[in-house]
């Protein structure tokens, strides 16, 4: 017989989740010599938020005839192309931030497949006036 869980179970898990990828994400700045203002490119940041998406849409099982995307390389393309529409260019002429994109992968990888609280959260922290420096 199935464990039937009980409705904090789950909100606890992700609240446990996300502390510990955020602990994991100030670790790195701190291993890598990067504050939160460091910058880098809006290449690295496409790349990295597009790998995040894809890889949360394989979890999610929204890859396949019936998905969203046809193939994980489809749905790279495609989220590149769209990362990059809402970064190059003037808002993010500087670069982008490193604290806030990696707050954003992490908000990304963390997205429970049909968790609606999780998606506000990541379209709202993963706004280009969020991640640009030149904000």
């Amino acid at each position: 017989m199935k464990r039937q869980r009980a409705p904090w179970d789950r909100t606890l898990g992700s609240a446990l989740a996300i502390g510990v990828l955020t602990c994991a994400a100030c670790e790195r700045h701190e291993a890598y010599g990067l504050s939160r203002e460091a910058t880098v490119t809006v290449q690295t940041a496409v790349d990295r938020l597009a790998a995040a998406e894809c890889a949360r849409a394989e979890r999610c099982e929204h890859l396949g005839p019936n998905g969203a995307f046809k193939s994980t390389g489809e749905c790279l393309v495609e989220t590149k192309g769209s990362r990059e529409r809402d970064l190059t260019g003037a808002p993010c002429e500087g670069g982008v931030l490193a604290g806030p994109l990696d707050d954003c992968v992490h908000l990304t990888e963390a997205e429970g497949c049909d968790d609606l609280g999780g998606m506000v959260k990541r379209m709202t922290g993963c706004r280009a006036r969020q991640l640009c420096a030149s904000r």
